[in-house]
């Protein structure tokens, strides 16, 4: 059951690029960010390694018929803060085996022990499978700081909190939202989030176990690492207020334009 989540990210080895550097906190090592939209199981891809400065707003897309991935980076750095944060929309058709996923990863390095805060939401309108899963790892140390995963399968209008265990078919929350991290070690921070037709068991696609059929469904989630002042991020809480309301009129617009 712990691989259910994990099967759903595509693993690629990222080469650095050239270290981003906020010089009184970290130094970041790379990045990889990649979307996939599938539609009545034809996959589109958008994988990215580009550079991005620690102070940036990028905007990644896959889109294939009626389903599309969308991942959004935005970046803010202070003389004595660096947040680290993933905006992801996403349209799911109806046909067999569609799905949206957006998946986002940040190496890097503190250049002195600071704090951080982890916050986050993911939420869709409509129906069948969604997940997410978040994480910060040591990897001087090989030990993980956090690890959130949520799963439902069943219920309609799903949304997640980070930090939460609100999935109706599997959860899984290990360490904390705030700590510590050591000077000179390095870490990843990633996030997932995806929606699906059918519903995974074992990673495999079952379809033949779909309970309802399936409904045009958008979801929109965000994901933020901020590390030194943690009055710069809005609280799990404060997003979740705002998630079912930009996951159904933000696309709804843009279905509609």
């Amino acid at each position: 059951m712990k691989n259910l989540i994990i099967n759903w990210v595509v693993v690629i080895t990222v080469a650095g690029w050239g270290s981003a550097t906020n010089a009184a906190l970290i130094t970041v090592d790379s990045v990889l960010f990649n979307m996939s939209a599938v539609d009545t199981n034809v996959r589109v891809f958008d994988i990215s390694t580009t550079p991005v400065s620690l102070d940036s707003n990028d905007l990644f897309t896959a889109s294939v018929g009626d389903s599309t991935a969308e991942l959004k980076n935005d970046w803010q750095s202070s003389p004595t803060s660096q947040l680290f944060k993933f905006d992801i929309n996403h349209i799911r058709g109806t046909g067999y085996r569609s799905s949206a996923s957006s998946y986002a990863q940040v190496y890097f390095t503190p250049s002195q022990d600071i704090n951080y805060q982890i916050s986050g939401f993911y939420a869709m309108i409509g129906n069948l499978e969604i997940a997410t899963r978040v994480i910060l790892e040591d990897l001087t140390s090989s030990s993980d700081l956090f690890d959130n995963r949520q799963l439902s399968q069943n219920t309609t209008n799903e949304s997640f909190v980070t930090g939460g265990v609100g999935g109706d078919y599997f959860n899984e929350l290990v360490g904390n939202l705030s700590g510590t991290l050591i000077a000179s070690h390095k870490y990843r921070f990633a996030a997932v989030g995806n929606i699906h037709t059918c519903l995974q068991v074992g990673g495999v696609c079952r379809s033949d176990l779909t309970p309802e059929p399936p409904v045009l469904t958008t979801a929109s989630g965000s994901f933020s690492l901020l590390l030194g002042d943690a009055n710069q991020v809005p609280t799990p809480a404060t997003l979740a207020l705002f998630s079912i309301g930009l996951a159904g009129l933000g696309w709804s617009r843009r279905k509609k334009a």
